[in-house]
């Protein structure tokens, strides 16, 4: 009488970290403004145009910040799909009373009261579509805010070094660990932005 499956909310945060945007061919910046990269620590030279190496997904992905998201969103999440449990929860039993009175009430009656089952069902089911509308964007908002915040760390270090190319750490088979500045570029981010609030909307417009 009802969809056989369950009300899920949402994917744990391991399934969001997945969908953390990648930069097309290791290259991240464009040409920067170039310091003196002759005194620069932790800056290389390919040709003339001096680089540093950042692991991009581990300082964003491990930064306060990020967790910080990670966390209240799991919490919320949580909140919603305790509501989402009663209200199925509901459903069945309601389902299970109008079994057991099918034989004793008129045809007409039964199938008033069907449907009307069958609409909390539907309704039920667009509110959790709604819901993770929200989850998404509350999402989307909250990690561009940390990108945009570690790539302003990143170019000021690139600036301070006279680098003028940055590379993701995972676009390159070796190199040599004294261009790398993630450590510093997940130090400066904490300390610009180290928690970012994120609130998801309820999918009851009563609430």
């Amino acid at each position: 009488m009802l969809p056989t499956h369950r009300l899920a909310v949402l994917s744990k945060a391991a399934a969001r970290r997945a969908s953390v945007a990648i930069l097309v061919g290791g290259l991240w910046f464009g040409v920067l403004p170039a310091a003196s990269a002759q005194e620069a620590p932790g800056v290389a030279e390919i040709g003339s145009i001096p680089v540093i190496v950042v692991d991009y997904r581990r300082a964003l992905l491990d930064s306060d910040a990020y967790l910080s998201v990670d966390s209240q969103l799991d919490d919320q999440m949580l909140s919603f799909q305790d509501e989402f449990d009663t209200i199925e929860q509901e459903l069945l039993d309601t389902q299970a009373e109008l079994i057991e009175r099918r034989d004793t009430l008129p045809a007409e009656e039964f199938n008033a009261l069907r449907r009307q089952l069958l609409q909390r069902a539907a309704d039920a089911q667009s509110d959790l579509q709604r819901l993770r509308i929200r989850f998404d964007e509350a999402q989307s908002r909250a990690y561009g805010r940390i990108e945009e915040e570690l790539r302003g760390v990143v170019r000021d270090i690139a600036f301070e070094r006279g680098a003028r190319l940055v590379f993701r750490k995972d676009s390159l088979y070796l190199h040599d660990p004294e261009l790398e500045v993630t450590a510093l570029a997940m130090e400066r981010l904490n300390a610009r932005l180290p928690f970012v609030e994120v609130t998801v909307d309820s999918p009851w417009p009563n609430e």
